[in-house]
């Protein structure tokens, strides 16, 4: 197992009556985990949270990292950053939340709800629309109404929303150029992995 590692994101779906649970306990570890960033999905029903934990604790590998999130955050689904495995807390509670949030034809965006931030950059980078990396890129952002420009790159913590539809800007030659990250998913493998 290598150690020294330390450092690792995790993107985590939880419902809403554990999320008080999920922020007592990043509250409990702060000094160790952290949220990068959150957004919301409600349904008729339900309302969900897609959250961004990052979690440092020096001297420990990938898996024990991994061992830590999942023994104590609540969670009905759960993914470490570049890991081909989304794990599922419990088959019932994991069906019943795709059911309630993501028809068959939807699919692509419970994909795209468990990608981290650099993820997200990486797979708009690859949706065919071409972007060139040596230029200055901004992307322009939508917030109640008012267009914030935005550094676009793998640390944009604007990427970390529920709307996989993006605009980029080339600040060079002012092209502007609209995108929709779940067009770049391809370039991630995906399964599920049920723990109960």
């Amino acid at each position: 197992m290598i150690k020294n590692i330390g450092y690792s994101e995790f993107v985590l779906l939880i419902d809403d009556a554990s999320k008080e649970e999920f922020d007592q306990k990043v509250e409990k570890f702060q000094m160790i985990a952290d949220i990068v960033s959150e957004y919301d999905i409600k349904t008729k029903k339900n309302h969900y949270w897609v959250v961004q934990l990052v979690v440092l604790l020096e001297n420990r590998s990938l898996e024990e990292l991994c061992k830590f999130v999942y023994k104590y955050f609540p969670f009905i689904a759960m993914r470490q950053n570049n890991s081909t495995y989304i794990l599922a807390s419990d088959k019932k509670t994991f069906k019943d939340m795709v059911n309630d949030i993501y028809s068959k034809e939807k699919k692509k965006y419970f994909l795209y709800d468990m990608l981290s931030i650099d993820e997200r950059y990486k797979a708009s980078c690859n949706t065919g629309i071409e972007i060139d990396p040596l230029s200055r890129n901004r992307l322009l952002h939508n917030e109640s109404g008012s267009i914030y420009s935005l550094i676009y790159n793998e640390e944009c913590i604007f990427l970390f929303t529920n709307e996989p539809e993006i605009t980029i800007m080339d600040e060079s030659s002012g092209e502007v150029k609209e995108l929709d990250i779940t067009d770049g998913l391809g370039i991630f493998d995906f399964h599920v992995a049920v723990l109960k």
